[in-house]
């Protein structure tokens, strides 16, 4: 009987330990901790010896450096300092060498300051960085490439950080440049070396990453399990939590997925919802014009009036002479103004008498749309919209699914799930973790928990007048008719 009974407390504690929710953020909190200090710590790596690159100290002057711009300086002490004054077109210093055989990471440091750097954009400014080719000279896009940037004015600091190496890159660039309308970037003792992992680290990583896939286990299963207080589950309820676990997941994918992909795929995305937006408005003109004509196409006739009339069929490649989504040159709506004018000539039906003739030509003056413009944001807004979009409607769903649940609660569970995608994002190359990012997840986080709040409580609202209003007139308590009942004056 007694072995029973602690049978049954250690079952009750397992329970406790992997179910309850304050348990599982605690341990979400230790995981984030483990993995930062595991892929932020100095000595990960080791440097091998031996030097990757000539004369990165200037021993002997810009020797095997290309450069652009004349306010570029090497100071005449020791150690040899590089000066480059800010331009609006950057001036750089650069160095173009092969990739070491063997080699998959590369150690750059080197001590920086900034004096007075700054600019409107946010490419402007001190930058030093490592960029890699492939064997056509392509650059790899999206890699991670930056060592320092420095915007202001900043002491002189040492930047080091460890970059790896596509199989496919064969030559590097090590460059330096700086651009805007004032200031110098200063450079001294730039060290490019062959790295490599502690073979500890490397198996910290992997056992860290076995918890992460353990842990998300244990939390999908708690949600799953989940049920709220009361005898049934309502059907809207129930798919509304099975909505916010597959948009979870989503996002931890998203947040995991290869940057050029996630990037590309987006822009497309964009670019097509435009394509569908220009397409529709020229279709609704060209109908508008042949209904003020009295000669109205079938449908499939007016997109294939569209089509060519379009030269380029609805897509942004030929919207301007050089391939650019906003291009608008005058020979290319001179040409697109021309194929209307025959297009619409040829498909419409012939009519008699200058009144005819009058007639089309109006319709083709009212049938021009206004140039394609299309509208693309810059990457960074872009992706801080994403954030804070995806983590609204997320919050919103979770406060409608689990409105049952503790509100503090579900904003931390919420938190929680931003701070481990952008920890996890240590382990995608391609993908940096930005406390910008997690900032703008909790402002959806919020905005979203507040948005589902009003919607709970309108609707609680709504549901208690109409249950108030579904009872008997004979009702008997506070509910009832006694309730309006005047009360007998005392004397």
């Amino acid at each position: 009987m007694k072995r029973q009974r602690d049978g049954a407390g250690v079952a009750a504690i397992r329970r406790t330990l992997l179910s309850k929710p304050p348990v599982l953020l605690a341990a979400t909190a230790l995981l984030i901790v483990a993995t930062l200090a595991t892929f932020l710590s100095e000595s990960r790596f080791r440097t091998a010896p031996g030097v990757v690159v000539e004369n990165l100290d200037f021993h002997a002057g810009r020797q095997g450096w290309t450069h652009r711009g004349r306010n570029i300086r090497l100071s005449a002490g020791t150690p040899r300092e590089l000066v480059i004054h800010a331009q609006p077109v950057a001036a750089y210093l650069a160095r173009l060498f092969d990739r070491p055989r063997g080699t998959e990471l590369l150690r750059v440091s080197a001590e920086v300051r900034g004096r007075a750097l700054g600019g409107s954009e946010r490419w402007q400014g001190g930058t030093l960085a490592l960029l890699s080719y492939d064997a056509r000279g392509r650059l790899n896009r999206y890699w991670p490439n930056r060592v320092a940037r420095v915007k202001g004015d900043l002491p002189w600091t040492r930047f080091e950080r460890v970059l790896p190496l596509q199989p496919q890159t064969t030559r590097l660039l090590l460059i330096a440049y700086a651009a805007g309308f004032g200031g110098d970037l200063g450079i001294r003792h730039l060290e490019v070396r062959a790295a490599r992992e502690r073979p500890g680290f490397a198996l910290a990583r992997w056992g860290l990453a076995g918890l992460w896939v353990v842990l998300w286990g244990r939390v999908l299963y708690t949600l799953l399990r989940h049920r709220p207080r009361g005898p049934t589950l309502e059907p809207g309820r129930l798919g509304m939590q099975a909505a916010t676990v597959l948009i979870a997941n989503g996002l931890i994918l998203a947040g995991l997925a290869l940057q050029p992909r996630l990037n590309d795929t987006l822009k497309r995305a964009l670019l097509g919802a435009q394509d569908a937006y220009f397409a529709g408005r020229d279709l609704w003109a060209d109908w508008q014009a042949a209904s003020d004509s009295s000669e109205r196409p079938v449908a499939g006739a007016a997109a294939s009036t569209d089509r060519r009339r379009i030269p380029n069929g609805g897509s942004r490649a030929a919207a301007g002479s050089t391939g650019s989504p906003t291009g608008n040159d005058s020979h290319g709506r001179l040409a697109r103004r021309h194929v209307a004018d025959a297009a619409h000539s040829g498909s419409a039906a012939p009519e008699t008498g200058g009144e005819g003739e009058a007639n089309r030509a109006a319709a083709r003056s009212r049938q021009r749309p206004s140039p394609r413009h299309y509208w693309m944001p810059r990457w960074e807004d872009l992706d801080k919209t994403e954030h804070i979009g995806s983590f609204v409607f997320l919050a919103l769903l979770a406060g409608l699914a689990y409105s049952r649940n503790r509100l503090l609660l579900r904003v931390a569970i919420l938190l929680a799930l931003s701070a481990a995608i952008q920890t996890l994002q240590l382990y995608q190359t391609t993908r940096e973790p930005d406390f910008a990012d997690l900032r703008a997840d909790a402002l959806g986080i919020l905005a979203g928990t507040l948005v589902a709040g009003v919607l709970v409580a309108a609707a609680r609202r709504a549901l208690r007048k109409t249950r108030q209003g579904a009872l008997p007139p004979r009702a008997a308590g506070r509910n009832g008719p006694d309730r309006y009942r005047e009360r007998a004056p005392t004397s």
